[in-house]
């Protein structure tokens, strides 16, 4: 790592510790989806690293809807690494957006920016949006989310077999009301191509879009 991009984060783990974002570590054998018929069956990895394929529009965003509601409510930070730069933060209902770092490094740093936020501890959940393929670099994600006791969760339209990823999900579609996931892989558990009907995330009133912190911005504005 560079000298700078090595000062780069010690100033962003030092800005969002000042602001009450290092919490203590999440405790082991996961965290629960929100869901509970999911959450019957396993909950997200903590830490750990977990897989989210489908198609946009098929609901995959929704089924990590409760996690980041409740860590920004509970006042931890949640990086996402918007890869495509597609992300509007105003449609992520009930996210607290003070809590919300969303990063746009581009497609050739994504994975290493993911890793740099999972193992600095500064974010307890890390989602990376649609990267190119992470091939074996997915095993220093893994090792990154170890190491800050941070959840990972790749999302993408299809799955990485090769993605060292205990928890694997895929979003089959929605229908009003309901998400239609499978479970392709859970921890501990044999349970290839069970199917399950989720409830929606129910919406919460909106915020203002002020709030939300953006790596780009974080030099000028001092909520970064």
């Amino acid at each position: 790592m560079s000298t700078s991009r090595a000062n780069a984060l010690a100033e962003l783990r030092r800005t969002l510790s000042s602001q009450g974002a290092l919490v203590d570590p999440a405790p082991p054998g996961g965290v629960p989806t929100g869901f509970a018929s999911l959450d019957a069956t396993a909950g997200w990895p903590a830490p750990g690293l977990a897989e989210l394929c489908g198609l946009p529009g098929s609901g995959r965003l929704g089924l990590l809807m409760p996690l980041l509601v409740r860590s920004t409510r509970a006042g931890r930070w949640v990086a996402i690494i918007d890869v495509l730069g597609r992300l509007h933060p105003p449609g992520l209902a009930g996210v607290a957006w003070s809590r919300l770092l969303v990063v746009r490094p581009g497609a050739e740093r994504a994975v290493w920016a993911a890793e740099q936020l999972a193992a600095s501890g500064a974010a307890p959940v890390v989602a990376l949006l649609d990267p190119m393929p992470v091939g074996r670099a997915g095993y220093r994600l893994l090792r990154a989310a170890e190491q800050g006791s941070s959840t990972v969760v790749v999302v993408g339209e299809r799955s990485e077999q090769s993605l060292p990823a205990s928890l694997r999900l895929q979003a089959l579609g929605q229908s009003p009301g309901t998400l239609h996931v499978r479970v392709v892989r859970a921890p501990g558990r044999h349970l290839p191509g069970r199917e399950l009907e989720l409830p929606a995330p129910v919406p919460w009133s909106p915020q203002s879009s002020s709030s939300v912190c953006s790596i780009n911005a974080c030099r000028a504005s001092p909520r970064c």
